[in-house]
């Protein structure tokens, strides 16, 4: 006889594993069997055993916690004791582990499985692999996500492109506006342009004028016999100021005739050699003054320019002076000539102050002055360095300023040679130097050195010259 459930009155009562082998055996889907509250692996078909990677044997009599993913963390395990105590199945959709190589994503879904005394015996475990379809959502998630962000900021762009719409717009308007007035305004820019360079030139006139007298006034009193040291004094001062003034108006009346275009050159076949001895000759003055030593290195041949000798002297005694006002008393300068292929190549090298990083890249410009406190004002119109540009520029060369605060200048003078053709002597490549400022290409020694020309060795003012050994 059987009861109503269908069961052998009296008959034993079903196992957990012989209740699940009846229907999962054989189902592709991965299932596990655990006891209620131990949660011991009773069942588990070949294909779970399959998916975790673990022979059926291992697998029974061990905690289901050791059977999945993350262990105790694994979601699927905190669902076991509710779903045997309340009867309710639930399911833990696309848990994603990040244990596994590669990662996966597992679906869970768990229910307790009755006895023949419609009491839980344990719970079962369906795993499903959703790895392609998570991802796959995902995938179309961060899609839509990225439709949306490029939504807006399609608006957001369309609403940019309007306001510059009304920018531009606006923007029109100003420059038809100011278009018509330009012509105006730059008429008007010329003329005083015009004006100050007239007013330039005849000031540097007027104030030429006097100059003469009171220079002629300070010869005769240098003739006087019976000059007392006061009347010595004041006789210097004058001349110094009126040499002063000079240099000021000379380099005004350059001005004006660098502004006007009214620069010649008066071009002849030279040797570049020679212009440097006349101006060294030119700062020798203040360099005694300044108790300076002036090294110069000149090579044992001819250096031959199509140049103006007279500007020529002009852009190094510029330079000299220069580096003779900013350098301390009893400092080093260097003047080197050298060729190098089709270039001459002249280098005024001091140890002076050198030059602020921000003055630098316009220290050619017009009017500019590097900063310098009291005691070392030296005067200029901060003219000098932009007529030796000037000038350059017109002989079809280059000029560079390499300098660092108080590690001293080096201005770098290039000039086209006469004939390229010409050979090259021997003794011009010379022996280089690394420069404190990284130029690898100058060979001005940092040093005294060579043959004597001159004066008494490296007393202040002595010009030590020499050939490249």
């Amino acid at each position: 006889m059987r009861d109503e459930t269908g069961a052998v009155a009296g008959g034993p009562m079903f196992e957990l594993p012989q209740l699940c082998r009846y229907f999962s055996e054989l189902s592709p889907q991965p299932m596990v069997a655990v006891e209620g509250t131990t949660h011991i692996v009773r069942y588990v078909n070949d294909a779970f055993a399959l998916l975790v990677g673990t022979r059926r044997a291992d697998l029974i009599g061990r905690p289901f916690c050791e059977a999945v993913p993350e262990g105790e963390d694994n979601g699927c395990v905190a669902l076991l004791d509710r779903v045997y105590f309340t009867g309710k199945s639930e399911k833990l959709v696309e848990q994603h582990h990040t244990s596994r190589t590669p990662p996966a994503y597992w679906t869970y879904a768990v229910w307790a499985m009755l006895g023949l005394d419609d009491r839980p015996l344990g719970v079962i475990i369906q795993v499903t692999a959703v790895t392609e379809t998570a991802i796959f959502r995902k995938q179309v998630t961060q899609m839509n996500e990225a439709l949306v962000l490029s939504s807006v900021r399609q608006h957001q762009l369309t609403a940019t492109a309007d306001d510059l719409n009304v920018s531009l717009k606006a923007s029109e308007v100003e420059y038809r506006r100011l278009f018509e007035t330009s012509e105006e305004q730059a008429s008007v820019l010329s003329d005083l342009h015009r004006r100050k360079d007239e007013f330039l030139a005849m000031l540097s006139h007027e104030l030429r004028n006097p100059l003469t007298p009171i220079a002629n006034a300070a010869q005769l009193l240098r003739l006087q016999l019976d000059e007392s040291p006061l009347q010595q004094q004041a006789r210097t001062i004058i001349e110094r100021q009126v040499g002063q003034m000079t240099r000021l108006i000379d380099d005004l009346m350059e001005v004006s005739r660098i502004t006007s275009g009214r620069i010649h050159l008066q071009r002849e076949r030279l040797d570049l050699r020679r212009i440097v001895e006349r101006a060294r000759e030119s700062v020798d003055p203040l360099v005694v003054e300044h108790q300076h030593v002036l090294t110069l290195r000149l090579p044992p041949d001819p250096v031959w320019l199509n140049a103006d000798a007279t500007r020529l002297e002009q852009v190094l005694v510029n330079l000299l002076n220069n580096a003779a006002k900013y350098s301390d008393d009893h400092s080093h300068i260097w003047l080197g000539l050298e060729q190098e292929g089709a270039e001459a190549v002249l280098r005024v090298h001091d140890s002076g102050i050198g030059i602020a990083p921000h003055v630098l890249p316009r220290i050619f410009d017009l009017f500019t002055q590097a900063e310098r406190t009291l005691d070392r004002s030296q005067g200029g119109l901060g003219i000098g360095l932009a007529l030796v540009k000037e000038l350059v520029t017109m002989h079809g060369g280059t000029v560079e300023a390499i300098s660092a605060l108080g590690q001293g200048s080096e201005f770098v003078v290039r000039l086209p040679i006469f004939d390229c053709r010409l050979p090259i002597a021997d003794g011009i490549e010379g022996r280089g130097y690394q420069s404190k400022f990284g130029n690898r290409n100058s060979k001005i020694p940092p040093g005294p050195g060579g043959r004597r020309q001159r004066g008494c060795g490296s007393e202040p003012g002595t010009v030590v010259g020499g050939v490249w050994a």
